[in-house]
């Protein structure tokens, strides 16, 4: 369709527009068909929600013991994390407790211990960079972020 408007015999500033509209159209198909969704996957709440929901994890049983933000796995669980201390937590049994590397490492020290550990990638994904969108250096820019049942 490009080309047809492309070469279609009119004027300049009407093929400038047409051109740049296309363009345009063909832009935002290809970042919400294609980009956005894969983006997603890198967003740990939007992860984490479709495996708590495989594994049927109840909602009302996760914590977090940081003050992380989880927007998104409170959207998509529809239900928001409880917030709590490691403290609190001794008193609890079967839950799951949402973590990052340096809060479990921080659990361990004080002699939690949890029978399962799923782990997701973590990007700030409104703060797009260089270094997350070249595969070769993603790595250098995620985190991991975790759920523990601690039993």
């Amino acid at each position: 369709i490009i080309v047809y408007y492309a070469l279609k015999r009119e004027g300049v500033f009407m093929k400038l527009v047409t051109i740049s509209v296309c363009a345009s159209l063909l832009l935002n198909a290809v970042l919400n068909l294609h980009f956005y969704p894969n983006l997603l996957d890198y967003q740990a709440g939007s992860s984490m929600s479709k495996i708590i929901a495989e594994k049927n994890i109840p909602v009302d049983r996760i914590f977090k013991v940081g003050k992380d933000y989880t927007w998104s796995l409170d959207f998509y669980n529809r239900y928001p994390v409880q917030i709590t201390s490691p403290e609190m937590l001794k008193n609890k049994k079967d839950i799951w407790v949402y973590v990052n590397d340096e809060e479990m490492d921080n659990l361990q020290e004080q002699g939690f211990d949890w029978d399962s550990q799923l782990s997701v990638d973590q990007f700030r994904i409104t703060r797009l960079q260089g270094k997350f969108l070249n595969p070769n250096t993603r790595k250098k820019v995620t985190r991991k972020m975790h759920l523990l049942h601690i039993y």
